[in-house]
Formats: C-alpha cells, structure tokens, sequence
C-alpha cells in the first residue's frame, strides 16, 4: 500500500530556482567560450564602446550573431563590466 504525498510547493519553488540557476551558469559559460574562440574579447579590447556592427566587423563577424551573443553578454552583465574604467563603477553598476 503506498501512500500519497501533498504537492510542496515551496521545495518545487526552489528547487526550479537551483534548475534557472544553473541553466544560466551554464549559458554564460558557453556565450564566454564562443566570444573567447570568434575573438570577440579581443576585438572588444581594442575598442572603446562600439555598436555591435562595429565589433562584428573588428572581429570579422556577421552583425545579427554578434549582436545575439552581447545580448546574452549584457544580460548577465559581462560586456557592461568589460566597458567601464574602474572596478569602481563596476560595482555600482552591478550592485542589484
């Protein structure tokens, strides 16, 4: 004879929250490697900030991917981080 047990909603809540967490660890780390690999960073680095056409054509990259892949970049503020002068305003800005 099994016994049935309640829906717990609060362990369900968290432990989706562990899931998102480590689907965007996850993400980041693979948006890191393409950027690492097309040359992204290094055409970043040779930039001030830029439109996205102008980092695609420093890196010699189509436009729409780039622009794909800072999306991800901004989201998770990593590009942002990369374009402010101090670690200073890097905290600031990323300070939630």
């Amino acid at each position: 004879m099994t016994t049935a047990q309640a829906f717990d909603t609060i362990k369900a809540e968290n432990f989706a929250g562990i899931m998102l967490d480590i689907l965007n660890s996850r993400a980041i780390a693979l948006m890191t490697s393409i950027g690492h690999r097309t040359g992204l960073f290094d055409a970043i680095a040779q930039l001030r900030l830029s439109t996205s056409q102008e980092i695609a054509d420093a890196a010699g990259l189509n436009e729409r991917y780039v622009r794909e892949w800072l999306g991800a970049m901004v989201t998770q503020a990593v590009y942002i981080c990369l374009a402010l002068p101090t670690i200073e305003a890097i905290t600031r800005l990323v300070s939630f």
